[in-house]
């Protein structure tokens, strides 16, 4: 059995995110982890930074399964731009 062992996140705590399905995965990917989770380049047009993520069916059709799903980060904002108040961080293993 093998677990990730990058963080992915759904970004819902932090400001002008939206719930679209998509999960992030937190840090900087190597090839074997895009290869692996079917990692998609985002790049953010105003600061140009890169961001990766991927999808819970992009993870399943890879053989993955979601273990489970605990909160990570609070959001404590207001107004209409923050979802939040929680964050949720992503575990997935695979059997192998």
């Amino acid at each position: 059995m093998a677990y990730m062992i990058a963080e992915f996140t759904d970004r819902l705590g932090t400001s002008n995110s939206r719930k679209n399905g998509k999960i992030w995965f937190v840090g900087r990917p190597g090839q074997e982890d895009i290869d692996a989770c079917g990692l998609t380049e985002s790049k953010n047009g105003m600061s140009g930074m890169i961001s990766w993520h991927t999808t819970l069916k992009e993870m399943a059709a890879r053989g993955w399964t979601l273990k489970f799903v605990t909160p990570c980060a609070v959001n404590l904002g207001a107004g209409p731009n923050y979802n939040g108040p929680v964050e949720n961080a992503y575990i997935f293993v695979k059997d192998e």
